[in-house]
């Protein structure tokens, strides 16, 4: 599978590969940083180590789900046996790896665009992909996500190989069959959005293969091309029978009930940020021109020709549409728009060549919506970054920098930003990233707990579980916030005030029945706290475990 073929890599391709790739790599540098979340998958991976398998608690405690993607605790997974490297080592720089292979996607996506609309020359062809990978590299959610120890960087790079893979469609079926349902297969195993992936790649390859014209012998082999959605089946079918539900435990712990008012204050303040205005009329016209160009009417040769790319669109924008309407956004910044950024620009690219009458008329164009997409994120940045960063809920309004009518504009993003910090919306890489470094310089180093091993049960709870997850591998973790508790996670009571992320509670009576015994004393001249386990009067056993874990709580079906 080539991204760019010999026709294609020349030498002035070969330089915007080349600049694009060393702005991404100082631009991961800048931005890098690491989530608590990030760790929640460490520990999974640690637990795994140990042989216990891909569970937050080790037994009797039940198997409980709480990362989000089995594919990038596998990859970790297998970074420790294999190269004994640990998690939090690797990690970033698999992701900036995924990061790098994302933009020759894209490309590869660009030059080919540029290069079936007539632009032969590879210069002007060039300076044209350069313009559209200009305004990715210079995006800080595609920069902020090239890292972050979360799996994100892993989903959008498959993302736009799907994307690939469905315009460059292969001479052959199966190829093309094959491929779709491998990377659909993969981006599932990556994240659940993937979901949508294999449905609709199941529909396309069934439409291809129905379309094709084979023998016999090749239509034996169609067969096996589809054999990677067995890939899907196989992991929906252990995660049912291991975690007993058909779901990651984080889709109960975050999803309590439909939220599009979030969702569309996470939507205005991406499109402001981002001058996604501009491509939003950039698309109504270029809409208006190919309308008008079919003579407003499509016979039927060329809906049925449109199939594909309305289930590509459909892939593309369902999730979109999800998270905005229904998940009310994400609790990190941008994160579940991030896959379309790279899209945004080059699509833009397309608009431009088809509606252009000149090279100088397309490039310009390109640049000027490169060059919009700017300043809000920059200022904001920039301001933020000079701020108090450590406080979660902060924000900086920025209107002031900008003059007149735009001023207006950012007003309303600046509203927007403080409606959401509040309830734990897109809070920025920066607060994540200094609540991290707090939490390490916090508590002890991993390999400092090790002698807590083989003391009976000791269990702590906390909201904060990540980094302490990781440090503290020999004590059973009560996540209060539902993300790795089966039973909170399901607890029909929430907080009162609407909270991304942080709503669920636990049952009363629910943390009390395991009886913790962790607490953490402060030690005053390293500034890190110490565990210190105390004696319970009735000792915890594996049978106590378990009961908890089975009651009733609330009312609730016995688990």
């Amino acid at each position: 599978m080539k991204i760019l073929s010999k026709q294609q890599l020349k030498l002035p391709l070969i330089a915007v590969l080349f600049i694009s790739l060393v702005i991404l790599a100082a631009g991961w540098q800048k931005f890098w940083f690491m989530t608590d979340d990030a760790y929640i998958s460490f520990r999974y991976v640690s637990n795994s180590i140990k042989g216990f398998g891909y569970v937050w608690n080790p037994p009797p405690f039940r198997p409980v789900e709480g990362y989000t993607s089995f594919l990038w605790v596998l990859i970790l997974d297998f970074c420790w046996r294999v190269f004994s490297i640990e998690p939090p080592r690797i990690a970033n720089w698999l992701l900036l790896v995924f990061s790098c292979l994302n933009l020759v996607v894209w490309v590869g996506i660009a030059d080919s665009l540029a290069l079936a609309r007539g632009y032969i020359n590879s210069q002007k062809r060039s300076l044209l992909v350069l313009s559209a990978i200009l305004g990715i590299v210079l995006n800080r959610t595609f920069l902020a996500w090239s890292s972050s120890g979360l799996e994100t960087a892993l989903f959008n790079f498959l993302v736009s190989l799907w994307i690939w893979i469905n315009i460059h469609s292969f001479k052959k079926g199966e190829g093309y069959i094959f491929s779709l349902a491998l990377v659909a297969s993969l981006i599932y195993l990556t994240r659940p959005d993937g979901l949508v992936y294999v449905g609709i790649s199941l529909v396309l390859a069934v439409h291809s293969a129905i379309n094709e014209k084979r023998d016999s012998k090749r239509s034996s082999l169609s067969v096996l091309s589809f054999a990677p959605f067995l890939i899907f089946i196989a992991h929906l079918l252990w995660r049912k029978s291991f975690y007993g539900a058909w779901l990651p435990n984080t889709y109960y712990a975050k999803y309590v009930s439909a939220w599009p008012e979030s969702g569309l204050k996470y939507l205005t303040c991406f499109i402001i940020e981002y001058g996604l205005w501009f491509w939003l009329i950039g698309l109504a016209i270029w809409c208006a021109a190919l309308w008008r160009k079919s003579g407003f009417f499509l016979p039927k040769p060329t809906w049925v020709s449109l199939l594909k790319p309305a289930l590509v669109i459909c892939a593309i924008t369902f999730p979109f549409a999800y998270y905005t309407l229904i998940i009310g956004g994400d609790h990190f910044e941008y994160r579940v728009y991030s896959y379309l950024i790279p899209l945004i620009f080059v699509s833009f690219l397309m608009f431009v060549l088809d509606m252009a009458s000149s090279f100088r008329q397309a490039f310009s164009l390109m640049l000027l919506f490169v060059l919009i997409s700017l300043p809000v994120q920059w200022v904001h940045w920039f301001q933020d970054a000079n701020s108090d960063a450590q406080r979660f809920r902060s924000t900086v309004p920025i209107n002031q920098f900008f003059p007149g009518p735009f001023q207006i504009l950012v007003k309303v993003f600046d509203e927007n930003q403080k409606w959401l910090s509040s309830h734990f919306v897109g809070i920025r890489y920066q607060k994540h990233k200094f609540f991290c470094i707090d939490q390490v310089y916090k508590f002890p180093l991993r390999n400092d707990t090790a002698s807590f091993e083989g003391l009976g049960y000791p269990v702590f709870d906390t909201a904060s579980v990540g980094v302490m997850g990781w440090v503290f591998p020999n004590f059973a973790i009560i996540d209060v916030l539902g993300l790795n508790d089966f039973v909170i996670a399901r607890n029909p009571n929430r907080k009162e005030v609407r909270m991304m992320a942080h709503e669920r509670m636990p049952p009363p009576g629910y943390i009390e029945c395991f009886r913790p015994n962790v607490t953490f004393v402060l030690n005053k001249v390293s500034g890190a706290y110490r565990p210190v386990i105390i004696a319970r009067d009735v000792q915890l056993t594996a049978n106590d475990i378990v009961e908890c874990e089975k009651k009733p709580w609330l009312g609730q079906q016995p688990l």
